[in-house]
């Protein structure tokens, strides 16, 4: 477990500056506002996420609060690429 989370940390720590770019070159002149937000639905998920598996843990038990955390990861991603998707469409379209 120990060896997961330091994975998953340093995954992490590593993608923010790719983020940062990215946010930074789509925002234009309102980067520090999109640093804000970005910072801001970060702690968002990590609250809603503490909140979830609060809920299932307390309602389902333990056994089930990693099945549904995966699978707010897996729905998470999907809407993620999703929407990724739609803004490279758009941005094709333009061009």
């Amino acid at each position: 477990m120990a060896v997961a989370a330091t994975c998953g940390s340093a995954a992490l720590f590593a993608a923010s500056p790719v983020i940062q770019t990215r946010l930074a070159a789509g925002a234009g002149d309102a980067a520090t506002l999109a640093f804000a937000l970005n910072g801001s639905m970060v702690f968002l998920g990590q609250g809603a996420g503490a909140a979830a598996g609060g809920l299932v843990a307390s309602a389902a038990g333990l056994e089930v609060a990693g099945l549904v955390g995966a699978s707010l990861a897996l729905t998470g991603l999907f809407v993620a690429l999703r929407v990724t998707r739609a803004v490279d469409e758009v941005a094709a379209a333009k061009a």
